[in-house]
């Protein structure tokens, strides 16, 4: 079972099977509510789920003990984003109780995820020790649960406020809290008396935020038209509310799957570097010896070796082949690490009339030191965008490197003129861009089409 499975099953069981969400439920059901019941779900939701990360997170559970900022993303979106589902509805319905039982038949409105300030958490406990940030997993994911509740309060005496209704904010305190917090105590009229930290709260703060609904005014509302407060202005003002609402939900949606995108391909990126590291370093450690005999073998056949300088991959070039082969063939990043054999890569340069000999010559030289040509690809023919002789060989070690066998006229067209050709094809979207795509195709066919063909060359196979 992966890690966000689990913290949701056993959150799910301790929602399920707690008395005191259930009785809480039961009085909202039943109609007997008061703000402060709103308060109470929010810091049991908070305090249950601070309780599931500390049984099952720990630190021999991560890379290097680190939360990586993908996992740490998904955790804490799911895990929050569901205590926000639960708080604000909870909330909600207690609030529109509240303006029925004051006369006013007005639902009550949801507040805004804050997505910033979850997103802000992710960033502190990323890639940093576990030990390190364990708290933020405590106190912190209890605080974001209770200020749910005071989102609601300021969402929805805004609403009314805007409906020309006169709404108050209410924060009271536990009877125990520090100076700050009573000097914050009080009744405000919204929105002028409403001090502006009166929605805020310091670490262990259990003060509470409530709103009541206050009378209403009188007049025409210039943005409707219609009588201030009459049913035909409410209804009119509660649809233009209800459409930012959902034009705000898209936006946020949007700027979700943006953040998870940009998550996934940081953890990939991050992945795919690694990746790379690991694969240059172990051929870094042969490459010596398989060069050294390579030139041997090329000086002995009277071959000409090119391109020595760019015989290992970079770094960067290696992620990025990672990272585009395991997209085209919809594999794993380790799959597609495994799959590329030409990390390191030579060419040798062979006269046309003795190239076919060469060849051969080669692979017998090769058969004396234990290597073995697992796999030959013979372009020299008609028709094709490169011409060449590509090899994968195994250092009978299972280190493989690529071997190219040119002729110097098939060498001066590949890194000249069809270098060029197919920069330009590479860039291209084989489907929208398909009559650039085949012209730059058709055009490296006919350069390629210049090279002559080595006598023999059908033997090569």
């Amino acid at each position: 079972m992966d890690i966000i499975s689990k913290l949701r099953d056993e959150f799910n069981n301790k929602y399920t099977n707690s008395s005191k969400i259930k009785n809480l439920v039961e009085k909202l059901e039943n109609g007997d509510v008061e703000y402060g019941q709103a308060h109470e779900f929010a810091i049991e939701l908070g305090e249950m789920l601070a309780n599931v990360f500390k049984e099952n997170l720990s630190v021999d559970m991560f890379p290097d003990g680190k939360i990586s900022y993908g996992i740490a993303d998904k955790i804490l979106n799911e895990t929050l984003g569901k205590n926000y589902d639960l708080i604000s509805d909870y909330s909600r319905d207690i609030q529109t109780i509240i303006n029925k039982k004051a006369g006013f038949n007005i639902k009550c409105v949801r507040a805004e995820k804050n997505q910033s300030r979850i997103d802000n958490m992710v960033k502190k406990v990323s890639d940093d020790n576990f030990e390190n940030v364990q708290w933020m997993f405590d106190e912190p994911v209890k605080n974001f649960s209770q200020s749910i509740v005071d989102d609601t309060v300021k969402a929805n005496a805004d609403f009314q406020y805007k409906l020309g209704m006169q709404p108050k904010i209410i924060r009271k305190s536990t009877g125990h809290c520090c100076d700050w917090c009573e000097a914050l105590v009080g009744e405000y009229d919204y929105p002028y008396e409403v001090p502006p930290d009166v929605y805020r709260r310091h670490r262990f703060c259990r003060c509470t935020v409530e709103h009541r609904p206050g009378g209403k005014k009188v007049g025409t509302n210039i943005h409707t038209k219609k009588i201030m407060n009459s049913q035909e202005d409410i209804d009119e003002r509660i649809r233009r509310y209800e459409k930012e609402i959902k034009e705000n939900e898209i936006t946020r949606e949007k700027r979700k799957s943006e953040r998870i995108k940009k998550s996934e391909e940081f953890e990939n990126n991050k992945k795919a570097t690694h990746l790379a590291s690991k694969r240059i370093q172990e051929l870094n450690e042969v490459e010596p010896s398989i060069t050294s005999n390579l030139k041997e073998i090329s000086k002995k056949t009277n071959g000409k070796m090119v391109g020595l300088e760019y015989r290992l991959k970079s770094k960067e070039s290696l992620t990025r082949k990672i990272l585009s082969d395991a997209k085209e063939a919809d594999i794993s990043l380790e799959s597609a690490s495994k799959n590329i054999k030409d990390i390191l890569r030579y060419t040798i340069v062979y006269d046309e009339k003795d190239f076919v000999k060469s060849y051969f010559d080669v692979i017998d030289d090769f058969n004396k030191k234990g290597y073995n040509t697992i796999r030959i690809k013979n372009t020299f023919k008609d028709g094709q965008v490169y011409k060449g002789v590509n090899t994968i060989v195994d250092d009978g070690n299972g280190n493989l490197f690529e071997l190219q066998y040119h002729t110097p006229k098939s060498i001066e067209v590949k890194e000249g003129g069809l270098h060029t050709l197919y920069e330009q094809q590479r860039i291209l979207d084989k489907i929208k861009d398909i009559d650039e795509y085949n012209k730059l195709k058709n055009d490296m066919i006919e350069l390629s089409n210049t090279i002559p063909i080595p006598d023999g060359i059908e033997r090569i196979k």
